[in-house]
């Protein structure tokens, strides 16, 4: 939809169009998908039904093969539903102050926020598994990020053989060892000597204490052929043990430093998250490492559909509605960062 939304905008809008869907590959898949779905929201727009049986039909009669599989029929379906039950939640990054006012006032008739409304509809997909480690999508890269949980003493080789194997070079760290009496994370690095998890020695090389953040390099050896890597590791310390932080400044500029490094050290593997599920504070830092990079390259702000898509792909990404909430605070607190969109 939101792809739809950039041509549809545009000053040269019919050439687009044609342009756009003309060139994906045999222009009958994924054309034949874009074709029916803008059909479609134009006709339920102006006659509120839809007919995808009959339009995908009229299609292949001009053209053959159009929609070519069954997941593209499938994701037609879903798309335009998607549509009709979540609209367009797209905000301009210079109406994202009055969009959250709105946000956060009593809806009439109702006895909740706009914003409690809002976070309800986000579901992840029934009926999925709930695995300890998921690929998650960024704004420009595919698995771009793994959101995992955080080591338990039972699973600390698995972790450093899941770096190792994607090449994970960034780690960052949501939770403190222990919070509220409980342990939410086992140290799974070594302090002072090296230490050897299966096939994989980790010899800590230097430790930097910032001011909401510890910054640890270790040099990660496999055993087996001598090859080494260097692995960084981000804990943000500033998150309270309850709810969220009251500032959105401070993890911005975390997350800023993390995809600082990567860009600067990290190799071509995804930057690893955890806080204690791998869920909560996790989708947290992955919705505004993406909401952020969007608005500074399209100057727009979707924190639903980024919510709704990470749990897609990983069940219960941010999972309170403060955590949701905190979003669209530092989401706010970025964009007042930026002089051009205070005109």
């Amino acid at each position: 939809m939101s792809l739809r939304r950039r041509i549809l905008g545009t000053p040269t809008q019919n050439f687009l169009v044609v342009t756009k869907v003309g060139i994906i590959n045999a222009g009958v898949g994924r054309t034949g998908c874009f074709i029916v779905i803008d059909a479609m929201l134009e006709r339920i727009k102006h006659e509120k039904t839809v007919d995808i049986y009959g339009h995908v039909t009229l299609m292949r009669a001009q053209r053959n093969y159009m929609v070519q599989t069954e997941d593209q029929y499938i994701f037609i379906h879903d798309a335009l539903l998607e549509a009709v039950t979540c609209g367009n939640t797209e905000v301009p990054a210079r109406n994202l102050y009055a969009y959250i006012q709105k946000l956060t006032q009593i809806e009439t008739g109702e006895n909740v926020t706009g914003m409690e409304l809002e976070f309800k509809p986000i579901r992840g997909v029934e009926g999925s598994d709930y695995i300890n480690a998921s690929f998650i999508d960024g704004y420009r890269q595919q698995k771009a990020y793994i959101a995992t949980q955080g080591p338990l003493a039972e699973t600390t080789e698995d972790f450093w053989r899941m770096l190792w194997e994607h090449n994970s070079t960034i780690v960052v760290m949501l939770t403190k060892l222990r919070e509220m009496g409980r342990e939410k994370c086992h140290q799974y690095w070594p302090a002072e000597r090296s230490a050897r998890y299966q096939y994989f020695v980790v010899d800590p090389m230097a430790e930097y204490n910032m001011p909401q953040y510890i910054l640890r390099e270790f040099k990660v050896t496999d055993a087996r052929d001598g090859q080494s890597r260097t692995v960084r590791q981000f804990q943000f310390t500033d998150w309270p043990e309850q709810g969220v932080p009251k500032s959105g400044e401070g993890f911005i500029d975390f997350i800023g430093q993390v995809h600082k490094t990567k860009e600067q050290f990290g190799q071509d593997g995804p930057i690893s998250v955890h806080c204690s599920a791998g869920v909560g504070r996790t989708g947290v830092f992955i919705t505004l490492s993406i909401v952020l990079e969007r608005m500074r390259y399209e100057g727009v702000v979707d924190i639903f559909q980024t919510v709704k898509m990470l749990r897609t792909q990983r069940p219960a990404m941010v999972q309170t509605e403060d955590q949701y909430q905190f979003c669209y605070r530092a989401a706010l607190e970025y964009l007042g960062s930026f002089d051009h969109y205070a005109t």
